[in-house]
């Protein structure tokens, strides 16, 4: 009977019972999957919930302000960032193919990625600069690794 309560009980808060009770026999990656999806809309019914009854606040202080404008308005971003790995593996070889006329903005856009401002510190390819070690078939290998740099302004980002 408890069993039966707590089930319940997690199927009405969180819309299913796979997130939050997996007991390794029922549960597979592909259930957690659809389950995650629920909770993700569970998660936007909720905010836009809260974004109408915060907005329906904030107008009642303006009015009671006396203020005539246009009143703000809250709205959550519930959109999920892409995957950043699928990304970086399907771009460059789209661009290989042909479509080498993908705006950086829609990328950064998609993947949520912020753009730079003058003078923040930056993310950089850094090639190295010694003589290169011969890699086993006898050739020299490029390694890169990241650094910090600095963005100065101009150019499209």
């Amino acid at each position: 009977m408890m069993d039966w309560c707590e089930s319940t009980q997690s199927k009405v808060i969180l819309g299913g019972t796979l997130t939050s009770q997996a007991d390794g026999k029922s549960s597979t990656n592909a259930l957690g999957k659809v389950h995650n999806e629920v909770r993700h809309d569970l998660l936007v019914s909720d905010a836009m919930q809260i974004a109408s009854s915060l907005n329906r606040f904030v107008k009642l202080i303006c009015q009671v302000n006396g203020w005539q404008g246009h009143t703000p308005k809250f709205v959550f971003d519930t959109n999920e960032p892409e995957d950043l790995a699928l990304f970086a593996d399907a771009i460059p070889k789209l661009v290989a193919v042909g479509m080498n006329k993908i705006p950086v903005s829609f990328l950064y856009k998609k993947l949520k990625i912020p753009v730079a401002k003058e003078g923040e510190e930056v993310l950089a390819a850094m090639q190295s600069t010694s003589p290169l070690p011969p890699s086993k078939g006898g050739e020299a290998t490029a390694t890169s690794s990241l650094s910090l740099a600095h963005f100065e302004g101009g150019g499209a980002r």
